[in-house]
């Protein structure tokens, strides 16, 4: 949808057409489900100073209304299952999180007015909050707010084993499994939002503004909300049944998998041929040889042929410092088993080494051995890393001593192949 917006802006403003044609994969966050997993909930509720024979509702997120969910409709809603409440059994929700905006102090009045001090709990930055997911019954989490994506909470209950009860919301709907590993509450929203497009540009950055205007118009459905708490607070064997879709799903070697995935994806369709040939970008995809090969004072030809120097030898068999901390190398704008293969190459090695090495080797014969074995390198990827080996010293042109002088202080008028031609 924001593709679609930008292009529509793009044509209103300057009527050119493009719509984007691309790819979107969707592939979540992951969580660690060695720390996130069930455990014995009368322990933890000790540690939290919680009562272990409550059906604890659990909110665990920012406490924010800006850029959250309003959680005075909750607290609402539980008013009313409290009162209603015929069973023995004591309820107890549980706001903890971060507060922001100060929007604890509202909550905690809200709940001073409706008369539930008993039966709601505020923590404020709890320690190990990973313990207090899996010490819950019910996780809640009403989201309303454009800043909402994943939900990463959602994930943390499921790995923790506790039923979620969420608004159907963004990111939340790819996650639960509605009736399987929670339930969605119905979330509504209108278009009722030209006043604050048309004062956004004043605020620029601040975005608290907009933001808590637009969740104040997003609508969760609180009758399907009370609905969904009497249901799994009433039934305690249906939240047993609520299974972990985190362990299937959302463990990290599953998602690293996804990830790994798209990408091969991505670089199988990079190296097919495009389905129209782009046209010319004269201005904008430059040519650096063009524009610089004047700066030197000769021209490489690849049809130069090379050999291994005494410096190159020794390198090979481990009497010069090793490569591996050489900062080009280290950022991998070289790779050293490419250098000593090509190295190993022209001493005569078979790794594997073209006919007639003794007589030396010309580039574009190195070129087409190491590319042919090497499928992974381009070409000119291959030929940068010989020019390397020639700046430091390990090769050489044929017929030049192998002292670093002799060829770094070479005349203007020492040919070096032949001119490359256009």
């Amino acid at each position: 949808m924001l593709l679609d917006c930008v292009a529509c802006r793009l044509e209103e403003g300057t009527g050119f057409r493009r719509r984007y044609n691309g790819r979107l994969d969707l592939i979540p966050l992951g969580v660690d489900t060695e720390l996130l997993r069930p455990r014995d909930k009368s322990g933890i509720r000790r540690k939290f100073g919680l009562p272990p024979d409550a059906c604890l509702v659990l909110f665990l997120g920012r406490l924010s209304f800006i850029d959250k969910a309003d959680l005075h409709p909750l607290l609402s809603i539980f008013r009313e299952i409290v009162g209603q409440q015929k069973s023995a059994q004591r309820l107890l929700l549980v706001f903890a999180g971060s507060d922001r905006g100060n929007y604890i102090l509202a909550l905690e009045g809200y709940i001073a007015e409706l008369g539930l001090k008993k039966s709601v709990r505020v923590i404020i930055q709890p320690q190990e909050a990973h313990l207090l997911m899996a010490g819950a019954d019910i996780f809640t989490s009403p989201a309303d707010s454009v800043e909402e994506c994943l939900g990463l909470s959602v994930i943390e209950a499921m790995a923790s084993g506790v039923p979620q009860i969420v608004s159907d919301w963004n990111g939340y709907r790819d996650t639960v499994e509605h009736g399987v590993t929670g339930f969605l509450v119905p979330a509504y929203g209108s278009r009722c939002d030209s006043d604050i497009c048309q004062i956004a540009p004043v605020f620029d950055n601040q975005w608290d503004f907009d933001h808590a205007m637009l969740s104040q118009s997003v609508v969760v459905d609180c009758a399907k909300l009370k609905e969904y708490l009497e249901l799994l607070i009433g039934n305690p064997n249906l939240r047993a049944e609520m299974r972990e879709r985190a362990l299937t799903f959302y463990r990290w070697p599953v998602i690293v998998r996804q990830y790994e995935q798209l990408w091969s994806d991505l670089r199988q369709a990079a190296g097919e041929p495009p389905l129209r040939s782009p046209g010319r970008m004269p201005y904008t995809q430059l040519s650096y040889f063009d524009v610089f090969s004047h700066y030197a004072t000769r021209l490489l030809d690849d049809a130069s042929e090379l050999e291994i120097t005494p410096l190159g030898k020794a390198l090979l068999a481990g009497k010069e410092p090793k490569l591996i901390n050489y900062p080009a190398i280290r950022m991998n704008l070289l790779q050293m088993e490419l250098l000593i293969r090509m190295l190993a190459a022209l001493d005569g090695q078979r790794i594997p080494r073209m006919p007639n090495t003794d007589s030396g080797q010309t580039i574009v014969e190195v070129v087409t051995m190491l590319a042919e074995n090497r499928k992974a390198h381009h070409a000119d990827q291959i030929k940068r890393h010989i020019r390397w080996l020639l700046k430091r010293g390990y090769l050489q042109w044929k017929g030049h001593a192998s002292s670093r002088e002799s060829f770094t202080n070479l005349s203007p008028a020492t040919e070096i192949g032949s001119t490359l031609k256009e």
